[in-house]
């Protein structure tokens, strides 16, 4: 009776090594050559789809501005409004206030007809104060009165800022931070294209190491090809 046979793990490691060594290179080349080329166009193309936002950012900036400076004009028009009804409420309280005291004295002095003319007039002139309050023209809340009840300022940077916030479409928009936008997807972009660079030299060494007549320079040049191409592409394509 024979001996069993007994398989050889070092023959099997050294025909799975004889399988390798026949793989054509050149193809393996090939294939990454074509690896490459897939990935620049991949990158070509988000860098492309970048540089389009950026377009878009750029118009959407330049409506938000156009929108955000229309509202800043009827803001400016309706505080200019408001001051001019503020100067003629206070000139009229103010003249109301002065023919009242002249009433008193008319009174003082026996002129009863000259001082219910004053007193008169000075009804017409508060009368006229208040219309103009009346009209909307004019909101008190914004207005400053002295002990004597007649008004010394208009508080205008509280009325411009209430009135802008008060603005719904032009408070939500923001046209620096929409620049701020388009740059980033720009810069995102050139950065992309970039990369594309490194790719480019890593077909240049394949191709080399394709043609080179220099067998032992050959895997060095593939070697430093593909250390290049996974470099230029994970940062490419993972890092940005």
């Amino acid at each position: 009776m024979s001996d069993a046979v007994v398989p050889s793990w070092e023959g099997v490691r050294e025909r799975r090594i004889a399988r390798l060594r026949r793989i054509d290179a050149k193809l393996v080349t090939a294939v990454l050559i074509g690896l490459v080329s897939v990935t620049g166009a991949v990158i070509t193309w988000k860098s492309s789809q970048l540089g389009e936002k950026a377009v878009d950012m750029d118009r959407q900036a330049i409506s938000e501005t156009v929108l955000v400076e229309q509202s800043i004009a009827r803001i400016e028009v309706q505080v200019r409004d408001e001051h001019e009804a503020f100067v003629q409420y206070k000139e009229r309280l103010k003249n109301a206030a002065l023919l009242e005291t002249e009433a008193g004295n008319f009174d003082r002095a026996g002129l009863a007809i000259e001082a219910g003319q004053a007193r008169d007039e000075a009804g017409v002139q508060r009368e006229e104060a208040n219309s103009l309050t009346g009209l909307s023209s004019l909101d008190l809340s914004y207005v400053a009165f002295g002990d004597d009840g007649v008004p010394t300022d208009l508080n205008v940077d509280q009325l411009r800022a209430d009135l802008r916030a008060g603005d719904d479409q032009a408070a939500k928009l923001n046209p620096d931070r929409t620049v701020a936008q388009a740059v980033d997807y720009r810069n995102r972009s050139q950065r992309l294209e970039g990369w594309t660079i490194p790719l480019v030299l890593a077909v240049v060494l394949l191709t080399f190491a394709t043609i080179t007549r220099n067998v032992r320079a050959r895997p060095w040049v593939a070697s430093a090809a593909v250390v290049i191409f996974v470099l230029a592409g994970s940062i490419a394509l993972l890092g940005d």
